[in-house]
């Protein structure tokens, strides 16, 4: 089914499953998202802004295009997820794993524990 457009602010989806979702431009502004699973997922274009995404798992994600401001990914699994385009602004990105492996290509933003011009230098 598709996410397309759902507003999903200020939900509590923690733990949910939602590998392989997908859809363009649903809310999850300040949604609490933790230990949730988003593998594979394709969001495009959402609002995430204030999130918890606290560990959870966004592998092969493709979140591109997103606004992430201030968003929490502490200790998140971050495998080559997408974040290209994506507005990450003020998110927290302290103690996340495999930053350096996600696709970070036209992200914006002063993002804590990432240094964005570190990733775009390499071209990840």
């Amino acid at each position: 089914s598709s996410l397309s457009h759902a507003n999903l602010s200020r939900a509590s989806l923690r733990g949910a499953d939602l590998t392989m979702a997908a859809g363009e431009g649903a809310s999850f502004e300040a949604a609490d998202l933790s230990d949730a699973s988003l593998l594979v997922a394709t969001l495009r274009r959402g609002l995430w802004a204030g999130a918890d995404l606290q560990r959870a798992k966004l592998a092969h994600a493709d979140l591109s295009h997103g606004d992430f401001r201030s968003a929490v990914f502490r200790g998140a699994i971050l495998t080559h997820a997408s974040f290209r385009e994506a507005d990450v602004d003020a998110a927290d990105f302290r103690g996340a794993i495999d930053a350096h492996r996600a696709h970070w290509a036209g992200a914006v933003g002063k993002p804590h524990g990432i240094h964005l011009g570190m990733f775009l230098d390499l071209g990840i």
